[in-house]
């Protein structure tokens, strides 16, 4: 445990937020600032298109929207509610305006990578197709980086087994058992089982169940959260001071030296919003990259959405 709290804290030092900050910065001026300018187009090519119940164009396996259904499965809930309330636990109120941050640079992160899974991938004897950073990096930097591809798979192996093997089922466990009393290893067991009779059916299965399932958890997770900030509208315009105070305060939530309170409060919100919206860890792009699509920026458009 000491170790990991190490690595956690040299991992999410300086260079790690400076490199976040600088990529969606990068390609956002590059772009002319795309998510601002176009976003009615982002929205027309992504929400539009759902409405609209028009035919996918292209080779793949799932269809835009359950691809990017997919990808939200990781995060809500999980990332946005417990990411969230862990990144003020620990980094205090203005950890929100850093977070907000980090999702709004990361459109611009997120369209890209997904635009170059898409690009980047390849298709096997059965006609799935796969891909993701692992692949582009190689295919498009060229073979003298496949050291680099293979190290980024074998470390998106251990995160998987460190983060959606153990948070989730984690988060979930302790939620039912304060709820209900519900032992965890029931939870988990029951996670268990649901999950098995999805995969089996392969990625077309897991593309369907996340499509349905997908919208109403955004539904809840939307009005549950409007009916909360209406129930303490009163407080709304003192929590924005707070947030945007506390960005730059040198009191962090949980103590600490003066001249590292800043430090602590953009390494929570930069770390808890990378997980919450998944730009530029490289999971999401994996997802994408099976996606029915005639071009890569479509499918782009969804990273970004």
């Amino acid at each position: 445990m000491r170790f990991c709290n190490w690595f956690a804290g040299v991992l999410w030092g300086w260079p790690m937020m400076i490199l976040i900050f600088s990529c969606g910065l990068i390609f956002s001026i590059r772009t002319g600032f795309f998510q601002i300018t176009h976003l009615g187009y982002i929205l027309n090519n992504t929400l539009g298109k759902v409405f609209r119940k028009e035919t996918n164009r292209g080779e793949g396996v799932m269809t835009p929207w359950q691809a990017v259904s997919t990808a939200l499965a990781g995060t809500v809930g999980n990332g946005n509610i417990a990411g969230v309330a862990t990144a003020i636990a620990m980094g205090g109120p203005g950890a929100i305006f850093w977070m907000w941050i980090v999702a709004f640079f990361g459109m611009m992160t997120k369209m890209v990578e997904v635009s170059l899974a898409v690009e980047y991938r390849e298709k096997d004897s059965q006609g799935n197709y796969y891909g993701g950073p692992m692949y582009y990096i190689e295919k498009g930097l060229g073979p003298k980086w496949k050291p680099l591809a293979k190290f980024f798979a074998a470390m998106m192996v251990l995160g998987a087994l460190g983060t959606a093997v153990w948070v989730q089922p984690h988060t979930m466990g302790m939620a039912m058992r304060e709820a209900f009393n519900i032992p965890p290893i029931w939870t988990a067991t029951v996670a268990v089982l649901l999950t098995a009779l999805v995969i089996i059916g392969g990625f077309k299965r897991i593309g369907v169940f996340c499509e349905k399932l997908m919208p109403f958890m955004c539904l809840f997770y939307i009005i549950a959260s409007l009916v909360i900030i209406i129930a303490n509208i009163t407080a709304l315009p003192n929590a924005l001071v707070l947030i945007f105070k506390s960005a730059f305060s040198p009191t962090p939530a949980i103590g600490g030296f003066a001249g590292s309170a800043i430090l602590l409060t953009m390494k929570r919100g930069m770390s808890r919003g990378m997980f919450s919206n998944e730009a530029g860890m490289g999971s999401a792009p994996m997802v994408h990259a099976t996606a029915i699509t005639d071009h890569p920026i479509r499918q782009g458009l969804f990273g970004a959405f």
